[in-house]
Order: structure tokens, then C-alpha cells, then sequence
């Protein structure tokens, strides 16, 4: 019987307990040594009726027990019970593998996601890194330059040069500050950033900020008065 099972896996088996050579009990651990993890449908048939028979006998694998003489209604109907649980246990374990199908196929998804977007951020990081490289070549010029042209290299400057130089120089120092943060962000990207905590002078930043913008807005016939931190705007009427 237990080779036959091993050949056949049988939908149930009806098994009695009082056999020679082999107990059910022996039978029903061999069987379950076949299929360790999965559902073995047994029902067994004995003309023993003691609790403690029948207790050992569910605990060593019998789905359900039932007493000899039998009645063949109930034998029919336990049968087609334990054969619905086999059914319903089947298609739970089609389920259960479906599902683990689709997690393999979305983690693998997942995977490719991540692999491809660490390869994106690389290739920004790179590009970022080399266009601040770029632009931070000519911006070193034109700050150096001005600086010269202020400390009066091809000589003294009268004061509205001066005033309309300065902008330039601030501007382009601002401008390499902001190659920096570009560079500063590529290495966020790659963990590579350290902080530098420094004290802010926001009145100094203000200024600054302002002398970068006065040329426009004196394009467009606006003044910017700066008082008590604020600033406004207001529209220069006529000329």
C-alpha cells in the first residue's frame, strides 16, 4: 500500500489500524514521510473505539475515524467531505504559488527599477559634475578679471565704473558658488558630502542679492528701497 501510494499518490486512502506487518499507525507515518508538507487525505476504519486509539490516530495523520461496523451512507459521506478539503487544499496551494509567481516577477521588476534609476543618477551625477568642471573655467574669469580691473590693473576707475563693475564681480561669484552646490549635489548623490556649518550674514546676502537685481528692475523703471530688513518696490513715474 505505501509503495503503491508513493506511485500513485492516491486522492484518499481508507485505512484500518489492526494489520499484520504494519500497524496503520506504522503506515500512516510512512505516508506522511512521503508528502512531509502536504495534505494527506486518511480516513481509517477500526473496531477500536477507545478515546486514546482514536486521539493517536488523528494526531498520526487520519484526517477523520470512524468505527467498525460502519454505516456505508456516512463512509460515502465522510469520503466526499475529505476530498472538498483535498480540492480546496489544491487550489489554495495553485493560489499560493500564483502569487508567489507574480512577487518573483515584481520583485525581479523592482530590481531592474532600481538598477536602471542607480545607473540614471550616475549618469546626472556625472553630466552635473562635468558641466560645473566646464562652466567653472570661464566664471573664474570673468571674476579674476574683474577683481583686477577694481584693484585698478589698467588703472584708476572713476566711481560709476566702479559701481558698474562691482555687480559684474558679484555676480560671477555668484554664479561659482552656485557650481559648487551643483557639485555639493553630486556628492549628496554619492554620499560623499560633508557639511561645513558656518555663521550667515543674511544683511551682507541681502545686499547682494539686491545689487544683482537693480540693473533690471532699473530697466524697467522700478527703484528698490531696502529699509529695516524689507524691501520694496516702487515704479519711477515719468522718465
Amino acid at each position: 500500500a505505501v509503495a503503491l501510494y508513493r506511485n500513485h499518490r492516491f486522492d484518499i486512502v481508507l485505512l484500518d489500524l489492526l494489520m499484520p506487518h504494519l500497524d496503520g499507525f506504522a503506515v500512516m507515518e510512512q505516508l506522511q514521510a512521503i508528502e512531509p508538507d502536504n495534505y494527506v487525505p486518511i480516513l481509517v476504519l477500526s473496531v477500536e473505539q477507545d478515546q486514546e486509539t482514536r486521539i493517536r490516530a488523528l494526531k498520526s495523520g487520519a484526517r477523520d475515524f470512524l468505527n467498525k461496523p460502519f454505516n456505508k451512507l456516512e463512509v460515502l459521506t465522510r469520503i466526499e467531505n475529505m476530498l472538498e478539503v483535498l480540492l480546496l487544499y489544491q487550489r489554495l496551494l495553485d493560489h499560493n504559488r500564483d502569487l508567489e509567481q507574480k512577487v518573483l516577477a515584481r520583485t525581479q521588476a523592482l530590481k531592474e527599477a532600481n538598477i536602471a534609476l542607480t545607473e540614471s543618477n550616475r549618469i546626472k551625477s556625472e553630466f552635473l559634475g562635468r558641466m560645473s568642471h566646464e562652466l567653472r573655467t570661464p566664471l573664474n574669469a570673468i571674476v579674476g578679471y574683474s577683481e583686477l580691473l577694481l584693484k585698478g590693473m589698467d588703472g584708476p576707475l572713476n566711481t560709476e565704473q566702479i559701481e558698474s563693475l562691482r555687480p559684474i564681480a558679484q555676480a560671477g561669484e555668484r554664479m561659482t558658488q552656485m557650481v559648487e552646490e551643483i557639485m555639493n549635489f553630486t556628492q549628496i548623490n554619492e554620499g560623499k558630502l560633508q557639511l561645513d556649518v558656518a555663521e550667515l550674514d543674511l544683511g551682507a546676502l541681502l545686499a547682494e542679492s539686491l545689487a544683482a537685481i537693480m540693473p533690471m528692475a532699473a530697466q524697467k523703471g522700478l527703484v528698490i528701497i531696502q529699509a529695516y530688513g524689507a524691501c520694496q518696490a516702487e515704479r519711477i513715474e515719468g522718465d
